[in-house]
């Protein structure tokens, strides 16, 4: 008997190493869905990484750190589709009591990106000590692994802030901003989002939102400016989707509500921010570089 369990042994171990590595099919899935989402293939993405979050078992640092970003990419997704080509039917809405018509305007992508940013941050919890390899095999992809934990998590709660403006929460966006002093100063800001691989698309209630908090005092009323106009630079990026008529506001206090007007330092030419650059022909000079003068009484 004994003869037979040590012939059987060598056997057993060779089984037992050449299993597979549950790590390695949901590594190479968050690549190839990192790379549908970045080629503008949000629905195949969205529906291949919801799968993958609700397979992930929680006990397991591993799997939840490769949920994690699942869930990001589930929230980036969301997030681009509903400034370019919505993929969820949008609940209809009623035009009087005849009936109703459906809405396209990409809400539903917005509650999804704001939950699935909420379910990042709640699997994001003690993941710091997750191991990032298993048996030589990488839990994430390189474009994954070079942003960071905390990095994600800041890029996460952007989301949410943008979701709320675009919901019309303007007490609790302005509260965020309040606490985030990171994006009181215009070159900070930009940084910043560069940093956190912020889309240019989602920027502008990111700037929009910064400009409410800063307008409301004169002191830094020149910093709101720089905010309001690439604001409305940004909005051509959002598809259509950043509202036409805060647009027109933020160009108006550009032009007539601001204690100040803004001129273009090379050539003395007062703003007009929906030209998106200086009127003097050939000026690289961008808006948001334009200089303050207080406007006479």
């Amino acid at each position: 008997m004994k003869l037979r369990f040590l012939a059987a042994l060598p056997l057993a171990l060779l089984g037992a190493c050449s299993s597979p590595n549950p790590y390695a099919g949901p590594a190479k899935q968050l690549a190839a869905e990192e790379q549908r989402v970045d080629s503008g293939e949000l629905a195949a993405a969205a529906r291949n990484l919801e799968s993958l979050v609700a397979q992930t078992d929680r006990g397991d640092s591993g799997a939840r750190l490769q949920a994690f970003y699942a869930a990001y990419l589930l929230a980036r997704a969301h997030s681009l589709a509903s400034v370019g080509a919505p993929f969820l039917a949008e609940p209809t809405t009623n035009t009087g009591l005849g009936g109703g018509a459906p809405r396209h305007s990409g809400m539903g992508h917005v509650v999804a990106a704001s939950m699935y940013s909420a379910l990042a941050q709640e699997l994001s919890r003690e993941l710091e000590k997750a191991p990032h390899e298993h048996k030589g095999v990488k839990l994430l992809p390189a474009d994954l692994e070079s942003f960071p934990l905390k990095d994600v998590r800041a890029n996460l709660a952007l989301r949410q802030m943008v979701a709320l403006a675009r919901l019309g929460f303007e007490e609790r966006v302005r509260e965020f901003v309040a606490g985030s002093a990171e994006l009181h100063s215009f070159d900070s800001a930009r940084a910043l989002l560069e940093r956190l691989r912020f889309e240019p698309a989602l920027a502008p209630w990111i700037h929009a939102s910064v400009f409410e908090y800063l307008r409301r005092s004169e002191s830094t009323e020149p910093e709101a400016y720089k905010f309001a106009v690439q604001a409305v630079i940004l909005a051509e990026r959002a598809g259509g989707a950043f509202d036409a008529r805060e647009r027109e506001e933020l160009s108006k206090w550009i032009r007539e509500g601001s204690n100040f007007e803004y001129r273009c330092p090379d050539h003395r030419i007062l703003v007009q921010p929906e030209l998106g650059r200086c009127q003097e022909i050939g000026c690289q000079r961008a808006l948001h570089e334009f200089t303050p003068q207080r406007k006479s009484r």
